[in-house]
């Protein structure tokens, strides 16, 4: 009887020591997990942020360069009313009557010409610049999104990892169940 009594203890300090390091184990590993899973998810949410201020500059862009637009057209049409008032004042000067002068009406309708030509051009180019980051604001948008999913999906693996170390003690103490029902039956 005493062999199976020194069997008894050595099953049962076999098991608890068993128990004991599937514990540790499994709640370091789950600590681990955690802090890995919680780094992840500050980084992505920091680049989030980081999208998000990108985003939020190429807005600012896209308006200032619209307004800066409307301004170079503004500033366009004004120079040619400005020259048109001048030639007219120069025309009246000089003694001759600009509104039924042939030339003179063939000069500023060739000055209004290229005047519109420009805006024309100021318009594209502007718009032109205002799509380029219009686009750009969008890919920020997507890159934001991404981010932002990423961090939830980190917050979903911390949350596990976290679930994890709370249940690590169920596997020691099935093993414990397991060698109490052993010893029970050997002691039969």
């Amino acid at each position: 009887m005493v062999v199976e009594e020194v069997f008894a203890v050595v099953a049962v300090a076999s098991a608890v020591a068993g128990a004991a390091a599937s514990y540790m184990s499994s709640t370091a590993q789950a600590a681990a997990s955690q802090r890995a899973a919680q780094q992840n998810m500050v980084m992505a949410q920091l680049q989030a942020e980081m999208a998000h201020t990108q985003r939020a500059a190429l807005a600012t862009q896209v308006n200032q360069t619209a307004l800066e637009t409307l301004q170079q057209e503004n500033e366009r049409r004004r120079r040619l009313e400005q020259g048109e008032g001048s030639n007219r004042a120069l025309a009246a000067f000089a003694g001759f009557d600009a509104e039924n002068s042939g030339s003179y009406q063939s000069l500023a309708a060739e000055n209004r010409r290229i005047a519109e030509q420009d805006i024309s051009n100021i318009h594209l180019l502007g718009g032109a610049r205002a799509m380029q980051l219009t686009g750009q604001e969008y890919a920020s948008a997507v890159q934001e999104a991404g981010y932002r999913s990423r961090a939830v999906f980190a917050d979903m693996e911390r949350q596990a990892a976290a679930t994890m170390g709370d249940w690590a003690w169920v596997a020691p103490a099935g093993r414990l169940l397991n060698a109490g029902v052993s010893i029970y039956k050997a002691a039969g």
